[in-house]
């Protein structure tokens, strides 16, 4: 198998509804497409790269300029004769990424795709039964607090039984007093400050909280600021959960040997795709450290379903925050939807290349080989 030809697009959706927290406020959903061809096998398979200058530091400019072409020469130079030669292909690069792991994730997802599809096999079978995790919601700064109670009944309806809580307003105790009385007792609820604090200012704020029973704080302090994250854990009352603060692998293993979290939420977008992502979850988990799977706000389905096959495949987590976001978030979406949870190229294939072009804001970038 040769991938022949690459192509990034650059694309834009519209939301439904803006989504605010304290680092960002998103109006439309803004990523790159990777689209891989193998034309001797007359396949073509997609990824999605989500770009967030601060997550991983990557922009959609630096993707589709620069990060982007590069990966994709390196890419098409490569000739794959089993699934094992592109798994460790997979091996080797993600450690040359560096903290462009979003990039590296989309590229990754397609070329698992465009495998899956060549060999026909599944590159990672499993014969374990399984359920789909339900989803986790979330509830952002986009809530004024005069419509919570609304809100959270509208998401009682849906069965919602994870929810993550945007904080870093004045009101936050207000809004938790609100939520909180509207879900009966045994609804898992964890705030997440987006990096916001400083440790001083965290500590101070979460123990305004502590008669609130939650399951994480997410994120309080800045991301590289492990003494503070090590601070609020022991300070105050809660577990403490790591977001921007663990993309790569040694992210996440300077945490462990810091002592300074609790769990470490996973995000396929920001972890470097699905080889990153199982290796920060077993060394989340032979740590003894909990994990949590998570979405990129404005995903589409691309990388939401690689999200529920990851999922199956790892096992271990009873729900997905922002699964099926696609769906009620944004305007359009990518691809067909499916239920069958086989190689990934059962989903890649039926990406709407119609939408994909009304979509995207210029003529795709193309490199052949």
């Amino acid at each position: 198998m040769r991938v022949e030809a690459v192509e990034l697009w650059h694309i834009q959706i519209p939301m439904r509804h803006p989504v605010i927290h304290a680092a960002a406020t998103r109006k439309t959903a803004e990523c790159v497409v990777v689209g891989l061809s193998s034309t001797e096998e007359g396949v073509v398979s997609y990824g999605e790269i989500q770009a967030r200058p601060y997550v991983t530091g990557e922009s959609v400019k630096g993707v589709v300029e620069v990060t982007g072409p590069r990966l994709a020469r390196r890419l098409m130079a490569q000739q794959f004769e089993t699934s094992e030669d592109v798994k460790s292909w997979i091996a080797v690069e993600i450690d040359s990424a560096g903290r462009n792991l979003a990039t590296f994730a989309g590229f990754e997802l397609a070329l698992l795709d465009l495998a899956g599809a060549c060999f026909g096999e599944d590159l990672e079978p499993t014969t374990v039964p399984w359920a789909p995790p339900v989803p986790g919601r979330v509830i952002g700064f986009d809530v004024p607090t005069d419509q919570l109670l609304r809100h959270c009944a509208l998401l009682k309806m849906t069965g919602c039984r994870h929810l993550k809580v945007k904080v870093g307003l004045p009101d936050d105790r207000t809004r938790l007093e609100l939520i909180t009385s509207s879900f009966a007792p045994d609804m898992k609820i964890r705030i997440d400050a987006n990096a916001a604090w400083s440790a001083s200012e965290a500590v101070a704020r979460l123990r305004q909280l502590e008669h609130f029973d939650l399951e994480h704080v997410e994120q309080p302090v800045a991301a590289g600021d492990v003494d503070g994250l090590r601070r609020v854990r022991k300070e105050t009352r809660f577990a403490v959960m790591a977001d921007e603060s663990v993309c790569t692998f040694n992210e996440g293993r300077r945490l462990i040997e810091a002592e300074a979290v609790d769990a470490f939420n996973i995000r396929l977008a920001k972890c470097g795709g699905y080889y990153g992502s199982t290796r920060l979850v077993r060394l989340a988990r032979d740590a003894g450290i909990d994990t949590r799977l998570g979405t990129m706000v404005g995903e589409t389905s691309i990388l939401g379903r690689a999200a529920l096959v990851f999922a199956r495949e790892i096992g271990g987590f009873d729900y997905i925050e922002g699964l099926g976001q696609s769906g009620f978030l944004l305007e359009k979406d990518l691809r067909k939807t499916s239920d069958k949870f086989d190689h990934l190229a059962k989903g890649a294939g039926a990406v709407c290349r119609k939408t994909l072009k009304s979509l995207s804001a210029a003529t795709p970038r193309i490199f052949r080989e």
